[in-house]
């Protein structure tokens, strides 16, 4: 008699089943980390980005947004989006004195896997 038996054939199928499965969620981890850091790295363009912009303005237009009962400024823009990622991107004007801010910009995904990407600098006033 040819053939192959239950046994076997079960036997053969849990084999490959073992070999196959560990492979195939390595590989879907894998996939997702690569996603994770596309949308980190493109939070950080943006970021950059928003800065430059930011740090290119002269001190007293900067300093002017600042309520004069505050030392903080803040502004959020919403639901951006970018190559098909949705983020917000949030910045923060805080004098330090009445020479120096800090600029701080917060790009943060609205898919909670990118996570969020924070740059932050100063600017002085120079006579």
């Amino acid at each position: 008699m040819k053939g192959y038996t239950l046994i076997e054939v079960v036997l053969s199928v849990a084999l490959l089943a073992l070999i196959f499965i560990p492979g195939f969620m390595l590989l879907n981890d894998n996939l997702l980390t690569e996603r994770v850091s596309e949308e980190r790295t493109i939070y950080a363009h943006l970021a950059e980005q928003k800065m430059e912009e930011l740090v290119s303005k002269r001190f007293g237009e900067l300093y002017a947004k600042i309520p004069s009962n505050s030392n903080i400024y803040e502004e959020e823009e919403r639901d951006l989006i970018y190559n098909g990622y949705m983020f917000n991107r949030k910045i923060k004007i805080i004098a330090q004195n009445s020479g120096l801010i800090k600029l701080i910009v917060t790009v943060e995904g609205k898919n909670d896997k990118g996570g969020s990407v924070t740059i932050a600098t100063f600017k002085g006033k120079f006579n």
